[in-house]
């Protein structure tokens, strides 16, 4: 193995230790904040805070950082503002936590924007070194980068549930003995009717315990993630991509004909903006904020009104392991079989397994099931969440490949609108699951009919563009 292709190698690695490092610290207090910080609705305050902070840094933050700054130095002080952010939770007040937490989310999607600008980049040189696609190699890498971060979310949360469990009940044997309560009002029925702590035998975990836990994660996104960044992953600059010679553009019959050269360099606001007067990026955004109310209704309505509802809060951070543990799984298979599927055809199948699992969350009765429903349903879920999230991504680095910064940061701006109106619509109390479920659906198949036009127009602009050779030919 050559040098280039061990210092790419290299480079991945380390962009997966630290995305498994930030997914501990990060994924984990996520999951527990309204439990850890219960009091005054504190713990979903300082969350609503955060996506809105994640929206802003689409715009005004991210381009900005990633340019002036550097991919790498971006990823360190993101996860700093990570680690900070689980060093606030030890003094659970307003006044610390929802400043820190306006930090975290700005840090946290200057993150992923510039882990996929790195990820491309990486990708457009192995496919310089090797036959293989800038395309295929791109889909490879954000898998592989999801999977690590769900893993890690994986033993995190199996962790984080096995000691509160047996520290909450006193013996792990309690937890699924059966449903603990029935109100007649869950799943796609529950509109809002609090649910009874005594009926749940919900108990507040020790605070010693959630503090060995801060500790944790406060020392991965602090010391362990920033430490892995400075020491293995090398500094580049999003501007590389223009360095791809035309030869190596057209290298391959199998590239996808890309909409334009690309957006031009400039930074910041303007840069997004300007990438999103692209009707291509701009019909895929839709797509965008529809993975991110799919993830936050799986974390939000899914857990509350179907496992919450009737198996009480124990089991929740099992079936969000099974999530993750599917989420995991299906990012490594869609890695490996994306490359002998047609974009078109894949994106086709998930959508209607969506459309299916969406239908079935709005006519199933969940009291009327099992345990393992519950399981099978996250898990379907899970696939769904790694489908939506990687090919969207993977097709805006498709569209524009030498210059893809601010589209990730469009596609992230709108994944984190989508987590913010799905949050904002959960608070009233009288908002049923239906509506929601209703409203999801109708995304869904707007989103999936804006991507069909999206790959009609290509092909058409593709067929131009191969007649007009062939009539210079004949000339």
């Amino acid at each position: 193995m050559d040098q280039g292709n061990r210092n790419i190698l290299k480079n991945l690695g380390a962009v997966m230790l630290m995305a498994a490092l930030n997914s501990l610290c990060f994924s984990s207090l996520q999951s527990l904040q309204s439990s850890f910080n219960s009091s005054e609705g504190l713990g979903l305050a300082s969350l609503s805070c955060m996506y809105a902070a994640g929206m802003v840094s689409t715009l005004l933050l991210a381009p900005v950082m990633n340019r002036r700054l550097g991919l790498k130095t971006t990823m360190i002080i993101g996860s700093l503002s990570i680690g900070v952010y689980a060093v606030s939770n030890f003094f659970p007040r307003f006044e610390i936590i929802i400043p820190l937490a306006l930090l975290c989310g700005l840090g946290i999607n200057s993150i992923w924007t510039a882990i996929s600008t790195y990820l491309n980049t990486l990708a457009s040189k192995k496919a310089r070194l090797t036959s293989q696609t800038t395309e295929g190699l791109t889909n490879r890498y954000l898998a592989l980068i999801q999977m690590s971060w769900q893993i890690s979310y994986v033993v995190s949360t199996f962790l984080v549930s096995k000691v509160l469990a047996v520290t909450m009940t006193g013996s792990e044997d309690n937890i699924f003995k059966g449903r603990n309560f029935s109100l007649g009002r869950c799943g796609a029925r529950d509109c809002g009717a609090e649910i009874p702590q005594e009926a749940t035998g919900a108990v507040e975990a020790p605070r010693q315990i959630i503090w060995i836990f801060l500790g944790c994660f406060s020392a991965c996104g602090l010391v362990l993630s920033p430490l892995v960044l400075v020491i293995f992953l090398d500094p580049m600059k999003p501007n590389l991509y223009s360095t791809v010679s035309k030869d190596d553009a057209e290298m391959s019959e199998k590239e996808v004909v890309t909409v334009k050269e690309g957006t031009t360099s400039d930074a910041g606001w303007l840069a997004v903006l300007r990438a999103l007067k692209e009707p291509h990026l701009l019909m895929l955004m839709p797509l965008a904020f529809f993975a991110g109310v799919h993830f936050s209704f799986v974390m939000g309505d899914f857990t509350k009104s179907y496992v919450n509802c009737t198996q009480g809060i124990h089991a929740v951070g099992y079936v969000i392991m099974a999530f993750a543990s599917a989420d995991a799984v299906g990012n490594l298979a869609i890695g490996l079989i994306r490359q002998y599927v047609g974009r078109v055809m894949f994106i086709t199948i998930s959508g209607a397994h969506t459309l299916a699992l969406l239908v079935v969350c709005l006519v199933w009765d969940p009291e009327t099931g099992e345990v393992w429903h519950l399981y099978a349903i996250a898990v379907l879920f899970g696939y769904g969440d790694a489908v939506w999230q990687l090919q969207t991504r993977v097709f805006i680095s498709v569209l524009y490949p030498d210059n893809p910064g601010p589209a990730f940061s469009a596609y992230y701006f709108c994944f984190f609108c989508g987590l913010t109106a799905s949050f904002a619509v959960s608070i009233p109390a009288s908002v049923c699951v239906s509506y929601k479920l209703y409203s999801i659906i109708s995304l869904l198949l707007v989103s999936v009919s804006l991507y069909y036009v999206v790959e009609i127009r290509l092909k058409r602009q593709k067929r131009a563009r191969t007649c007009g050779q062939t009539e210079e030919i004949r000339m």
